[in-house]
């Protein structure tokens, strides 16, 4: 992998935004990688998802406190815009 492919506006994050770790990332869902934390989860309630990602968790998440309010943010406009897409699916 060239080392352009995981250049990013945030050049401290460590994995990198290359293809490799967005697929890993991309793989993630809420009940994977969130099980501990979603029995906690009511509909409702107001949840903040700060570093989303790709958005492969932040789905299910949201689909928890659902109707309640989700709010993502992340400091990489590359996953701000998957993550837009994989709310768009769900």
């Amino acid at each position: 992998m060239a080392d352009d492919e995981n250049e990013s506006s945030t050049p401290n994050y460590t994995m990198g935004y290359g293809d490799p770790n967005t697929i890993w990332m991309n793989r993630r869902s809420a009940a994977t990688h969130a099980s501990l934390l979603l029995p906690h989860l009511k509909p409702g309630m107001r949840m903040l998802d700060a570093g989303y990602g790709p958005g492969s968790i932040s789905v299910g998440l949201a689909a928890a406190v659902a109707p309640g309010e989700f709010i993502g943010v992340d400091m990489e406009e590359s996953q701000m815009e998957l993550a837009t897409e994989a709310a768009r699916k769900e």
